[in-house]
């Protein structure tokens, strides 16, 4: 099962199918090139990418704190030979420059959840107190999969560096609310038409389906840049997070 090591999925504070998945990897087709060929491409630095994500992260306010631990290319070749790992090209090009960056951006879901329609991340993890190899090392499946950063109730992002979702983004729900009933959302006041949605769906069989271990896994980008580009300011979202731990509003 993929999760935290040593850590349970937490009850949220809660009161005492069949379908196609959107986690296969893509077609050949898709891609115009082998599985392998797009793992090669995908490792080949693009040095373009690093002012694009230095403009998006500026217009959303993301910054290296003061008195943190500045990215280098040593810190990043230092890390991977930690992990023995080849970090996508995108990711490896973004974390050089601006591992550690925090600030607040809303970004949406590509499947159906039980928080939502979207979700916030607040930080990227970068090389201060050895963040980011410290919540490597916590998950399960790690290092093929990273940290890579995470919201202020605690939600972390993946980011996957083997096949078959090389360079995929996900979030976990570490509520682990794919297990709660019905009456569990039930119970929690003004639950969010999103989240009902959800429910409707999962009662009608017509979540997608989920690899074993996925079950609170849910899927953000298939691609890291994909994932820097789908990110908004918070202030544009139309409504907050609609999730139980905030009260359903």
């Amino acid at each position: 099962m993929i999760s935290i090591k040593g850590v349970a999925a937490d009850s949220g504070g809660q009161p005492g199918s069949d379908a196609s998945s959107l986690l296969e990897a893509p077609a050949a087709a898709e891609l115009g090139c082998s599985a392998g060929a797009a793992t090669a491409a995908l490792r080949h630095v693009d040095l373009h990418m690093a002012d694009t994500f230095a403009d998006k992260l500026a217009g959303l306010g993301f910054a290296l704190p003061e008195g943190h631990t500045a990215p280098s290319e040593k810190l990043v070749r230092a890390f991977q030979r930690r992990f023995g790992i080849y970090l996508p090209a995108d990711y490896r090009s973004f974390l050089v420059r601006h591992g550690g960056v925090q600030g607040d951006a809303r970004c949406p879901m590509i499947e159906p959840t039980p928080f939502g329609t979207s979700t916030i991340i607040t930080g990227f993890y970068g090389f201060h107190d050895d963040e980011i190899g410290e919540t490597t090392d916590l998950i399960e499946g790690g290092p093929e999969i990273i940290g890579l950063g995470s919201e202020c109730l605690g939600r972390m992002f993946w980011l996957f560096c083997a096949e078959p979702y090389v360079g995929h983004v996900f979030v976990r729900d570490h509520y682990g609310r794919s297990s709660w009933s019905d009456e569990d959302f039930f119970k929690w006041p003004h639950l969010a038409p999103e989240i009902r949605h959800y429910l409707d769906l999962r009662r009608e069989g017509k979540l997608p389906k989920k690899p074993e271990g996925f079950e609170d896994v849910y899927l953000v980008a298939r691609s890291f840049t994909a994932f820097i580009e789908s990110l908004k300011p918070h202030s544009e979202a139309a409504k907050p997070d609609a999730t139980p731990d905030r009260g359903g509003s």
